[in-house]
């Protein structure tokens, strides 16, 4: 593009591997959790169950949908879903009608006496 200084050409030729859209999505994952299930995204497997992503309307989207020039945004809008977890929103989405939405049962409450002070 005119007046573009093409910086980025150095910083490609030192670190290709670096420069790669999935090297740089992966490390956004690294230490994230997921927005649903609070698990840590573990290590991606792009082949298999990649994560994906809940937009601000509450979209799960996968990364075969977003244009590298979009990750910018995606990084400072989106948040980090699971492959499992973007698999039953997606269904949850697509198909409301086969969804029961059952409250989780109540854990028992522990009341927690303070012990007598032994001397």
């Amino acid at each position: 593009m005119a007046g573009c200084g093409q910086e980025c050409l150095a910083q490609i030729e030192s670190s290709p591997e670096a420069c790669l859209v999935k090297t740089i999505v992966t490390s956004w994952y690294a230490g994230k959790d997921c927005v649903y299930c609070r698990k840590p995204i573990e290590a991606i497997v792009w082949h298999e169950r990649p994560p994906a992503l809940r937009a601000a309307d509450g979209t799960s989207r996968e990364w075969k949908d977003i244009a590298p020039e979009q990750l910018p945004i995606v990084f400072r809008t989106c948040e980090p879903v699971c492959w499992h977890c973007h698999i039953v929103e997606s269904f949850r989405k697509e198909h409301p009608e086969m969804v029961i939405e059952r409250k989780r049962p109540e854990e028992p409450r522990v009341t927690l006496h303070p012990s007598p002070a032994v001397y």
